[in-house]
């Protein structure tokens, strides 16, 4: 008898204004921009036939405001984890990657080389980041043993998942996209085993 898997829809939020400016946004807590909105109610429609049972979220405003446009349709209310969280990018929240190039220049070229030994100061390795959304899964997978769940969390989060449970090199982190409101789907074997389904799919947006 094969062994049930625990469907997990992984969600990128809605824009932000900082996104709309290419700035690093982490802790800082805004709202979804009225784009942002639009997406949240597309990712909502794209959702509404799926089997979800719960919706988590990571703590921050823009995630929370999307995981509720998804989980009004399955008449749910949001589970908040403060593990689904963005990376912490410390002092380099708020800065585009060109005034962060200027003030840290040979630091940022080590994260770029190197992303999972470098911690951004003020902030977190990738290797951190990616223990803490680890437990996120086991969490995840104790308590949905044969459900489908979505998850609301950030672009960072979601490559360090991805990371995790492909037991992927750190480099690899470069290489995975993940754009406002997009889905990616991950079935979870175990907590640190599964299949990556789908990846960054934003066909939910053609029209906006």
């Amino acid at each position: 008898m094969e062994a049930e898997l625990v469907r997990l829809f992984l969600i990128r939020h809605g824009e932000t204004s900082w996104n709309a400016e290419s700035r690093y946004i982490s802790f800082t807590d805004l709202d979804l921009t009225e784009r942002g909105g639009a997406q949240a109610l597309a990712l909502s429609r794209r959702l509404a036939g799926e089997p979800i049972s719960r919706v988590y979220s990571s703590p921050l405003r823009r995630a929370r405001q999307t995981a509720k446009a998804i989980a009004e349709p399955h008449g749910l209310k949001v589970k908040v984890v403060q593990d689904l969280r963005e990376v912490d990018f410390g002092f380099w929240e708020g800065l585009t990657y060109g005034e962060i190039r200027g003030r840290y220049g040979d630091l940022i070229d080590q994260w770029s080389s190197d992303p999972a030994s470098v911690a951004i100061p003020g902030g977190e390795s990738w290797s951190e980041a990616i223990e803490r959304v680890g437990e996120v899964f086991r969490k995840i997978f104790r308590e949905n043993p044969e459900s489908g769940v979505a998850a609301v969390t950030h672009g960072g989060a979601i490559k360090c998942m991805i990371s995790y449970i492909l037991d992927t090199d750190r480099l690899s982190l470069w290489k995975i996209r993940q754009d406002s409101a997009s889905l990616t789907i991950v079935d979870l074997i175990e907590p640190n085993k599964g299949i990556l389904s789908l990846l960054n799919d934003t066909c939910h947006l053609r029209d906006l």
